[in-house]
């Protein structure tokens, strides 16, 4: 039996669709070819060809890939500048890099984040990504090193795996209050007094009377 998700019936034919493919060229030069020609050969039947566009990833900008939604891909545009630093390691070419990063690569990752497109776990995940590639392609260059740029990238990282972690103990401790409150809703219904509540529950004395006041008034 035949399983695809994208299958229906037409006049008693089964018809499959596949959504439209590409093939990406991460860097790309004048023999780089606009398509590829995928031959399926099926015994019997003969070939049949699938045509493939490619995308020249290179030649897209920031902007660009990210309205088609290609912001997975923002940590490898990086390469846009590798071959005029390998001519030339120079400040002016570092701060060019520094630009694309910092309001390229990264605010376009931000832009998302605040769209709601991506989770900041996924920003951490890219920036990730990002410094790793940075420092394969250019972390040992000592002019970046001068101008920052490597630890500009590391800075950003710490920073935003720390407001993660913040986040998270925030939404701990706000559970663990929900909770210490319910007891000690459920303690003040049963006459238990202020103090023996607060050892019990760990809430200040303030917090137990602002809620024995709340259910008064109920």
């Amino acid at each position: 039996m035949l399983h695809v998700k994208y299958k229906k019936t037409e006049n008693d034919r089964i018809i499959l669709e596949f959504p439209q493919s590409k093939v990406i060229y991460l860097e790309h030069n004048s023999t780089t070819p606009d398509e590829l020609i995928l031959e399926l050969r099926i015994k019997n039947q003969g070939s049949f060809e699938y045509k493939i566009p490619t995308m020249k990833f290179l030649d897209y900008s920031i902007n660009e890939l990210n309205k088609q939604h290609l912001v997975i891909l923002l940590p490898l545009y990086l390469l846009k500048l590798r071959r005029e630093i390998n001519r030339e390691q120079s400040k002016e070419n570092a701060l060019k890099l520094k630009a694309l990063i910092n309001e390229g690569i990264l605010k376009t990752i931000e832009d998302n984040e605040k769209a709601g497109n991506i989770t900041h776990e996924d920003v951490i995940v890219l920036i990730a990504l990002l410094e790793r590639l940075y420092k394969h392609l250019y972390g040992n260059i000592k002019k970046f090193k001068e101008e920052g740029v490597n630890e500009m990238l590391s800075e950003k990282l710490i920073l935003d795996v720390d407001r993660i972690l913040y986040n998270k103990e925030l939404e701990l401790e706000k559970r663990e209050e929900k909770k210490a409150l319910e007891i000690a809703e459920n303690l003040l219904d049963l006459g238990i007094p202020i103090e023996q509540i607060k050892i019990a529950t760990k809430l200040s004395i303030s917090k137990i009377k602002k809620l024995q006041k709340q259910k008064q008034n109920q």
